[in-house]
């Protein structure tokens, strides 16, 4: 029954309506790669931008907290740690943020009380982990019948520093033939606003864009949310703004999703443009899973 399943979901994928325009992805790979008479200002832009975040990342990892002479601590403590998962054990969100207290050894001392406790995190710190992974899959339909599969992992620690890597492939079906197009993320994350509820991450990206066996790179700045508003639910988005080689790359999501303990079930939209020599637009309903460890 399975396989008899999958065969029908393939067949019904390749006779899938082709509207005018096809060799959609070709006019991507040709816009990307440029004529060769364009200037390489977006280049230069996208190494300024990359630059800039990478300077605000790298900067807030060694900027002193407390410049004024304190007794010293044996070492810096996380902005905040993460719960087994979304709205885990009466959380209201996933990240636990510190609360207004100082540690000294075994002693936390909290509005001027001082609790003995054998952990350097007070309750509701307890059971609490210093690394949170996210990863997962998503489909979306673009509406001119091109397909997109991605696949994709998040490591985060409670300082907030985190990398993210996803991959992207292009699927257009040419004359009963099936054209591929690989798109490449990797990004150098910071949350400038964590929160319980709602958080706020800024990142610099390297893009790799691969086609027919060229391949082109590109860098951008992406600014991504996820808001956890009320259980089970939650809100995410991002925006992603930059140059792949010669065509300036912009891409934003917005999705809800449903949590149930790691698995996240969501659908939402997905645009993405590829400014170059043609502009060349994908944009259609997206839906995807998500595990949070």
């Amino acid at each position: 029954m399975k396989s008899k399943s999958a065969q029908l979901f393939l067949m019904i994928w390749l006779v899938a309506p082709t509207i005018a325009g096809a060799d959609k992805l070709s006019e991507t790979a040709s816009s990307v790669g440029g004529s060769g008479s364009r200037s390489s200002s977006g280049d230069d832009d996208s190494c300024i931008i990359l630059c800039a975040v990478l300077e605000v990342i790298f900067d807030s990892m060694w900027e002193d907290d407390d410049p004024v002479d304190t007794p010293a601590e044996p070492a810096r403590q996380p902005r905040f740690r993460f719960a087994p998962y979304p709205y885990a054990a009466g959380h209201t969100g996933y990240k636990v943020t510190e609360p207004d207290s100082k540690i000294s050894g075994g002693e936390i001392i909290v509005d001027g009380s001082i609790q003995i406790s054998s952990e350097r995190w007070a309750e509701p710190f307890q059971q609490t982990e210093r690394w949170s992974l996210r990863t997962g899959s998503d489909y979306q339909y673009d509406l001119d019948a091109v397909h997109l599969v991605s696949a994709y992992v998040k490591l985060k620690n409670g300082f907030g520093y985190g990398f993210d890597f996803r991959w992207t492939e292009f699927f257009e079906r040419l004359d009963g033939e099936i054209d591929t197009l690989s798109l490449l993320q990797a990004g150098l994350s910071w949350d400038f606003v964590p929160h319980t509820i709602f958080g706020i991450e800024l990142s610099a990206v390297l893009l790799g864009m691969s086609y027919d066996g060229n391949l082109f790179p590109g860098a951008a700045l992406r600014i991504g949310f996820d808001i956890m508003p009320l259980r089970p639910l939650i809100i995410s988005g991002q925006v992603i703004a930059g140059g792949l080689n010669e065509a300036t790359y912009l891409h934003s999501r917005g999705t809800l999703g449903v949590a149930i303990r790691q698995l996240e079930l969501y659908a939402g939209y997905d645009i993405r443009i590829f400014d170059g020599d043609t502009p060349i637009t994908y944009h259609g309903p997206v839906a995807g899973i998500r595990l949070w460890f």
